[in-house]
């Protein structure tokens, strides 16, 4: 009875997706070939950045690849749960649904993908940006440090003014605190925010800028994958628990190895767009600032 229910489930949203390929002008067949279904859906339909992909596809290389512990491969399923319901939002929006359809789309596909292919609500791609999306890792760290300074209160006043403390709170407000740095990083990285050393990029220009700034985006893009990669194998060497809840340390360890996943995937961006500067492709935004207000005087 539950492989009947499972394959229902697929179906329709095998037929919702269908439906949808065609309304946003992508072949529909494509919506029944396993993982090309889930790369135009976010590429063509959803219209969002193909490192979305590429962020299913480490998750999926990690949790079938590696030997990982109990605890990371949640942590992986509820991630990449939350990264269905983001492209769902995303999907909805260029059907001109709110962000309410567009969470329930993600959490019940099977009935809201039918509905949208089957209505009579056409295909308008969202050209406007997004906020939250364009911040979400400032967003995210944002939230966790929240949570660690109102578990400090807490914990400061159960222990000085109520003689008792909750022995969980350090331990998750040091967990939320890992979390608040290395996402805060990656967002940081993604606007080119920290700190570094340029001048050998302000001392030079033209071509010769270009090729050093190449130079750069290949060292950082090195870096940024081994560092990716060394957590990733610490993580799974990893078997040590908190003294207090005796979880493992995985669920906290993790946001090293996302932070530096989404600084790898950002420096192949910015290498991308060195080598569109070197070519003549793109220019550099200072000079685009400038050509706008030539013309606009």
């Amino acid at each position: 009875m539950k492989l009947i229910l499972l394959i229902l489930v697929i179906l329709l949203v095998i037929f919702g997706t269908w439906k949808i390929f065609d309304k946003a002008g992508v072949q529909p067949f494509l919506s029944v070939i396993p993982g090309v279904n889930l790369l135009f859906l976010i590429w063509k339909v959803a219209r969002m950045h193909i490192l979305f992909f590429i962020s299913y596809l480490i998750i999926a290389g990690i949790m079938y690849q590696f030997p990982i512990s109990l605890a990371l491969r949640q942590e992986l399923v509820a991630i990449a749960y939350i990264m269905w319901i983001v492209l769902s939002v995303e999907v909805a929006r260029n059907f001109k649904k709110s962000l309410i359809y567009g969470i329930l789309t993600g959490i019940l596909p099977f009935i809201f993908y039918p509905i949208l292919g089957l209505s009579n609500d056409k295909y308008e791609p969202y050209e406007g940006k997004n906020e939250f999306f364009q911040n979400f890792e400032f967003y995210c760290a944002g939230a966790f440090s929240l949570v660690t300074v109102v578990l400090v209160i807490i914990t400061v006043f159960t222990r000085y003014c109520l003689h008792f403390t909750y022995v969980w709170s350090t331990e998750v407000a040091v967990g939320c605190f890992a979390w608040t740095i290395f996402l805060g990083a990656a967002g940081a990285f993604r606007q080119k925010g920290l700190m570094g050393v340029d001048i050998l990029i302000q001392l030079t220009k033209g071509k010769f800028r270009a090729l050093v700034e190449l130079l750069n985006s290949i060292l950082v893009f090195i870096i940024t994958s081994a560092m990716f990669y060394l957590s990733l194998s610490y993580i799974l060497k990893s078997k040590k628990i908190t003294s207090a809840l005796e979880v493992s340390y995985d669920y906290i360890n993790a946001s090293i190895v996302i932070s530096f996943c989404l600084m790898a995937m950002y420096s192949i961006l910015f290498l991308i767009k060195s080598v569109n500067i070197l070519i003549g492709k793109e220019q550099y935004e200072s000079e685009n600032i400038e050509i706008g207000r030539e013309k606009n005087e």
